[in-house]
């Protein structure tokens, strides 16, 4: 219900626009009840809130990932989406991979890489040194992502 002293003609309106309706926005900032034809707050989805679908969308359940979440329905789930931080616990040591000798960068994307690529020690203390030390063979079968945050 608007009531204003400047615009007497809207006084006594609804969101809608009609004289004492009783249409209001809802939760998600939709005019809805009275005279819209809409029900108040139908945009709030199985999710908990407006327009948000994630629920429904596969999501990693791997409880060691940055982007856990726990899924309710088994067929959403698709650890192939977990994001991990190598900062942490997460490294495990593998030498039970397969390479392919005969490659050499630069690769394209699903590129097997070479075994040259696969066994290097990489640190994550670059450019300095630290026993904290990794291989891409480390993370088989896992999504990599390498994100730059400083210039040295």
């Amino acid at each position: 219900m608007i009531t204003s002293c400047d615009l007497p003609n809207e006084s006594n309106v609804d969101c809608n626009g009609d004289s004492g309706g009783n249409a209001i926005i809802d939760d998600c900032g939709v005019c809805s009840g009275g005279n819209t034809g809409l029900e108040a707050n139908i945009d709030i989805t199985g999710c908990g809130s407006c327009y948000d679908f994630s629920c429904y969308d596969n999501q990693c359940n791997d409880i060691d990932a940055i982007n856990y979440h726990e899924v309710q329905n088994e067929e959403l789930i698709d650890n192939n989406l977990c994001i991990y931080d190598i900062c942490t616990d997460y490294i495990n040591t593998n030498n039970d991979y397969n390479c392919n000798a005969d490659v050499a960068a630069p690769y394209s994307i699903d590129d097997e890489l070479g075994c040259d690529a696969i066994e290097t020690e990489l640190s994550m203390c670059y450019p300095e040194n630290c026993e904290n030390t990794f291989k891409l063979a480390d993370f088989q079968d896992k999504i990599i992502w390498i994100i730059y945050e400083a210039d040295w």
